[in-house]
């Protein structure tokens, strides 16, 4: 058990093991929980034990979503009332770089999701409609980011790469199209 403060957690892997996020509030009230990860061994010891926080002081973070291409990994997340962020992590050195913010909510915002295809990461989130950025394997935006569904009422994207090529898959909550 990483942490008994919060119930939401998603795993990643990488070239030499794995690694873990955490909604956590050990530092103030549940609704402004920070993000942890910690490292874990592929026999599935963790390495990190008391976790390393992805959240500056004060501000929540909530829905983590990461991926690995090797040892360079990206995570996003949603910072409460401040948009979706990014942070390019390399889990042999537990280095992370600054923060960056990729957008900023205009309206029905939520659910970040990390797809890669070996060679770029795609950032995906729901902003009225899904929203889609793609970023270099260092975690540096690359070009402006773009609507890539507005039908519907899409929420919680998902995406799969075959070579260069990704796969977009989301719930209509408008029910069946």
């Amino acid at each position: 058990e990483l942490s008994s403060s919060r119930d939401f957690a998603t795993p990643v892997s990488y070239d030499g093991g794995f690694f873990a996020l955490w909604e956590d509030s050990r530092h103030g009230p549940v609704r402004v929980c920070a993000l942890y990860g910690a490292r874990l061994s592929p026999p599935g010891t963790v390495l990190d034990v008391s976790g390393f926080r992805w959240t500056a002081d004060g501000l929540g973070g909530s829905d983590p979503s990461g991926r690995c291409i090797d040892t360079s990994c990206l995570v996003a997340w949603q910072q409460h009332g401040d948009g979706v962020w990014v942070r390019a992590f390399n889990p042999t050195t537990r280095s992370m770089t600054a923060p960056v913010v990729v957008s900023m909510p205009t309206g029905s915002y939520a659910f970040p999701f990390v797809a890669t295809d070996g060679t770029v990461y795609l950032l995906l989130w729901v902003d009225g409609g899904i929203m889609g950025q793609l970023l270099t394997s260092a975690g540096a935006l690359q070009g402006p980011a773009r609507s890539l569904v507005t039908a519907g009422i899409a929420t919680r994207p998902t995406a799969a790469a075959a070579g260069s090529t990704f796969l977009l898959v989301w719930v209509n909550a408008a029910g069946p199209t």
